[in-house]
C-alpha cells in the first residue's frame, strides 16, 4: 500500500512537471548485510553490528534500504579473544579486529575495506561486543574515510555505466515489466551523469504502470461485485477501488463502479467508514515524500538474500 501511495504523489509531481526536491549531498542506496562470520560469535552481537551499520550509513548521507541495493557495506570479527576479569562482578574483556567492508555484490567488487582494532568490557560476551562497537561511529576518521572511497567509487560505476541501466530500462518497459524498470532507473544517484535523463524516462513509464495496475484493480473489484452484489462484495470491491490512481486510464470507470455500487447498498454507516479510509489514504498519500522509494518495493520482492563467501 504503501508503495501504491507513494507513486501516487510521485506521478502528480511529474505530470505536472515538478521537479525533484534538490539536496545538498548526494545520497546513495547502500544496503547493510551481515557477514558470513567464521568464527563464533553471539546472534545479539551480529544483530548489534549490523544496527550500528545501519546507523552509520543512514547518518553519513547515504540512505539504507535493506537488500534492495546491488551496493553494500558488511562488517566480521576476526581473531577474537575473551578474557574473564576478577569481580564481583566477573566480566568478559573482549578483544578482536573488525573488518569493514563496502563493494558491489553483482559484481564481486570490493570498493573500500578498514581493519579496526576493537576492545570492550561487559558482564557478557554480548555486553563486551556491544561496548566495543561504540566505536562505530560517524565522528570516526577513518570510518569516515573508508566510507567516502566507497561512494566515490558507485559514482565512478554509475557515471561510467548510467547508458547500459538506462537501456536495461527501456527493454524492461518494452516487456511491460515496469517496476524493474522504474527500480533501475530511480537507482541512479541524482548527482551522477544520466540523473536527468533517468528522471524524464520515469513519467511515461509511471503512466504506463499506473494504467495497468488501475485496470488490474478495476477488474478485481468488478469481480468481487459481481460474485457478491452485496455488503460483503462491496467491501471487498471498494478495498480495490481505493487503490487506484486517479491519473489512471481507469480511474473513470472506477468511479462509475463506485456509483453503482453506493446506487445498490443502502448503508450510510458502510461508506462513511469507507470516506473515512479514503481520507486516511489521502493523508498518508501527502506524507510521503521521497522520489527514490519508487523502485525499492520492486527491489526488496526480487532481490535474494545476498552470499557474501566470495568476501576473504
Amino acid at each position: 500500500m504503501k508503495h501504491h501511495l507513494f507513486i501516487y504523489l510521485l506521478s502528480v509531481w511529474m505530470l505536472m512537471g515538478v521537479a525533484f526536491p534538490a539536496h545538498s549531498e548526494c545520497e546513495i542506496d547502500i544496503a547493510v548485510l551481515p557477514s558470513n562470520q567464521s568464527e563464533d560469535v553471539p546472534a545479539s552481537s551480529q544483530d548489534y553490528l549490523v544496527s550500528r551499520l545501519r546507523q552509520l550509513v543512514t547518518q553519513n548521507r547515504t540512505t539504507s534500504f535493506d537488500d534492495a541495493s546491488r551496493f553494500f557495506v558488511t562488517g566480521r570479527f576476526d581473531h577474537i579473544l575473551y578474557n574473564n576479569l576478577p569481580g564481583p562482578p566477573i566480566q568478559t574483556s573482549l578483544h578482536t579486529y573488525l573488518t569493514l567492508t563496502l563493494g558491489d555484490a553483482e559484481a564481486k567488487k570490493i570498493f573500500s575495506t578498514i581493519t579496526l582494532e576493537v576492545r570492550g568490557v561487559g558482564i557478557s560476551p554480548e555486553r563486551a561486543f556491544i561496548n566495543a562497537l561504540r566505536i562505530i561511529s560517524p565522528d570516526n576518521s577513518k570510518i569516515k574515510d573508508f566510507l567516502a572511497t566507497g561512494e566515490r567509487k558507485i559514482i565512478t560505476y554509475y557515471d561510467s555505466h548510467f547508458t547500459e541501466i538506462i537501456a536495461k530500462a527501456e527493454h524492461d518497459a518494452s516487456l511491460h515489466n515496469y517496476d524493474e524498470a522504474l527500480w533501475r532507473l530511480s537507482m541512479i544517484p541524482f548527482c551522477c551523469s544520466g540523473y536527468e535523463k533517468a528522471s524524464k524516462m520515469m513519467v511515461p513509464i509511471l503512466k504506463k504502470y499506473l494504467d495497468r495496475e488501475g485496470t488490474r484493480l478495476l477488474d478485481l473489484a468488478e469481480s468481487c461485485w459481481a460474485k457478491s452484489p452485496d455488503v460483503s462484495g462491496a467491501d471487498e470491491a471498494y478495498r480495490y477501488l481505493m487503490q487506484i490512481d486517479p491519473t489512471s486510464q481507469a480511474y473513470a470507470e472506477a468511479k462509475r463502479l463506485e456509483q453503482e455500487i453506493k446506487q445498490s447498498i443502502k448503508d450510510d454507516k458502510f461508506f462513511e467508514t469507507r470516506e473515512k479510509y479514503r481520507d486516511q489514504v489521502q493523508t498518508e498519500r501527502l506524507s510521503i515524500n521521497a522520489a527514490r522509494e519508487i523502485g525499492t518495493a520492486y527491489g526488496r520482492n526480487q532481490k535474494q538474500t545476498t552470499n557474501l563467501y566470495w568476501l576473504k
